[in-house]
């Protein structure tokens, strides 16, 4: 949750942060854009799928339900082979 209020909060421009926003950030809500916020578990080895159902369907339901956006949790090593984390 945390994640989506920042991202919105810089979207819509009241958000304090000096941060340097990539030139196309202005669409990233934009109809048919894909969202997706990935959460990483560290040193956990299953039950990644019920963790992202829960989030989606429980905590998260009515933002996806407006935003339209994606949940996907990993562990560590998947985080990895994805190159999302960098050691």
């Amino acid at each position: 949750m945390d994640s989506l209020q920042l991202a919105l909060g810089i979207w819509f421009g009241s958000h304090d942060a000096k941060v340097e926003l990539p030139n196309n950030f202005a669409q990233f809500f934009e109809i048919g854009r894909r969202v997706q916020f990935i959460l990483v578990i560290k040193e956990r080895k299953q039950d990644m799928a019920f963790i992202a159902d829960t989030l989606k369907n429980k905590y998260l339901r009515k933002e996806r339900r407006v935003l339209g956006f994606e949940v996907l949790v990993i562990n560590e090593q998947q985080a990895k082979d994805k190159n999302l984390v960098i050691r």
